[in-house]
């Protein structure tokens, strides 16, 4: 039985990523404007990007703001490459905004959708994650500044802000394990983590009907 529910449960999972009819009011372009499928090909850039970086970055504090100062100088395509995924950020930060409002506006977060909302809501907060750690990776003044404060903001939550800035930073001031830690998070953790919540969300959106209106658009 326990196994004929796990097979169950992989197949409503596969069914719902591709289901077999959509709403008639889902298919108008004013529906979604896109939004989604934007934010997915933006996040797919940034992937491509960011694996293209990997290759000619260190995560060291000698070594990390010669790296990208090569990459955008001497490494083929580097500028290019660097700036595709600087503006998919700037673009995935506001195409995301946009969406949630668009949700927002047109009463999409009520009854069964809510939890799916708030799926969206941590996927907000995991992308801003994802592009503060990108911006200190150059490890220049302006990223080390940021770094600090950063970790003073989190400080300052009360009961375990000591304790997370203690996680983040490596130890008590921000050094090379900051910096090792953050490219950790920016490379390994915060990618798996929106994969996961971006395949659970289309999930649930197909499940829940997420682009319909009302409960009575529903089959």
């Amino acid at each position: 039985m326990a196994e004929t529910a796990k097979v169950s449960g992989r197949r409503s999972f596969v069914l719902h990523l591709h289901p077999a009819r959509v709403f008639a009011t889902s298919l108008r372009p004013t529906a979604t404007f896109g939004l989604g499928v934007s934010a997915i090909a933006l996040l797919l850039l940034l992937f491509g990007s960011g694996l293209l970086l990997m290759l000619h970055y260190t995560p060291t504090p000698a070594q990390a703001y010669d790296d990208v100062r090569d990459i955008v100088a001497v490494v083929p395509f580097g500028d290019l490459t660097r700036r595709l995924h600087r503006v998919a950020t700037h673009g995935l930060l506001i195409v995301v905004g946009l969406h949630l409002l668009r949700v927002y506006l047109n009463a999409a977060y009520r009854g069964r959708r809510l939890f799916n909302w708030l799926v969206g809501l941590a996927l907000l907060v995991t992308v801003l994650a994802f592009a503060f750690t990108g911006y200190l990776l150059p490890w220049d003044q302006t990223a080390y500044w940021a770094c600090t404060v950063g970790a003073d903001m989190v400080a300052l939550w009360p009961g375990i802000g000591p304790w997370l800035k203690r996680l983040f930073l490596g130890g008590d001031v921000v050094g090379a394990h900051s910096l090792l830690r953050f490219y950790v998070l920016h490379v390994a953790l915060l990618p798996t983590l929106i994969g996961a919540l971006v395949v659970y969300h289309l999930w649930r959106l197909r499940k829940d009907g997420g682009l319909a209106r009302n409960d009575e658009e529903r089959p």
